[in-house]
C-alpha cells in the first residue's frame, strides 16, 4: 500500500508543462517556400531557414526577413552552418554550386564557387566548420570538399575509401 502511495505522490507532485507549436507556411507567414531544406539557430535565437525559394530568418519577436540577392545567390539553399563569429555559411545549388558567406546580419560577404570537375554539380548536403575555421562539405556525388582558411579547395572521393556497388551519399560530417 505504501508503494502505491509513493507512486501516486510522485505523479501528483510533478509539474506538467504544455507545449505549443507554430506551423509556418507560405500562406500564414513570410516563409519564402514550403520546402525547407535546413534550419539553424544562432546565439541570438534567430532561426535561419534554407528553402528551395529564398533564404529567410525569424527572430524571437516574430519578425521575418527574407534575403534576396541581385544575382539570385540566395535561392535554392540546401544547408546552413554558423561559425564562431556568427557568420552564416550557405550552400546554394542555383546556377552551379557555391558556398556563400553571410555576415551576422545576413549581408553577403563572399561567394565561393565549388570547382566543377567532370561536369558534375555537387549538390551540398551538409556543412561542418572545424575549430580552425575550415568548411567541410558533404556532397551528393560521393565527395567531401574542404574550403581552407586560405581560400583553397580540397576534395576527397569516398569511392577510394569505401568499396561499394551502390553510390554512397554522405549526409553529415562531424568536425572537431
Amino acid at each position: 500500500m505504501l508503494r502505491y502511495f509513493v507512486v501516486l505522490l510522485i505523479l501528483l507532485s510533478g509539474t506538467t508543462y504544455a507545449q505549443t507549436f507554430d506551423n509556418y507556411t507560405i500562406e500564414n507567414s513570410e516563409l519564402p517556400n514550403n520546402h525547407i531544406n535546413d534550419i539553424e539557430i544562432d546565439k541570438q535565437n534567430t532561426k535561419w531557414i534554407a528553402s528551395d525559394g529564398d533564404f529567410a530568418s525569424l527572430n524571437d519577436a516574430g519578425d521575418w526577413t527574407v534575403y534576396t540577392h541581385k544575382d539570385a545567390w540566395l535561392e535554392k539553399i540546401s544547408c546552413i552552418a554558423i561559425d564562431d563569429k556568427g557568420h552564416k555559411w550557405l550552400a546554394s545549388y542555383k546556377d552551379g554550386v557555391s558556398l556563400i558567406e553571410l555576415g551576422t546580419k545576413g549581408e553577403v560577404i563572399k561567394r565561393h564557387e565549388l570547382p566543377n570537375f567532370e561536369n558534375k554539380e555537387y549538390y551540398i548536403r551538409y556543412i561542418a566548420i572545424d575549430k580552425k575555421g575550415r568548411k567541410w562539405l558533404s556532397t551528393q556525388e560521393e565527395n567531401i570538399w574542404v574550403l581552407g582558411t586560405n581560400g583553397k579547395w580540397s576534395s576527397f572521393r569516398i569511392e577510394h575509401v569505401i568499396k561499394e556497388e551502390e553510390p554512397t551519399v554522405i549526409t553529415s560530417i562531424i568536425a572537431d
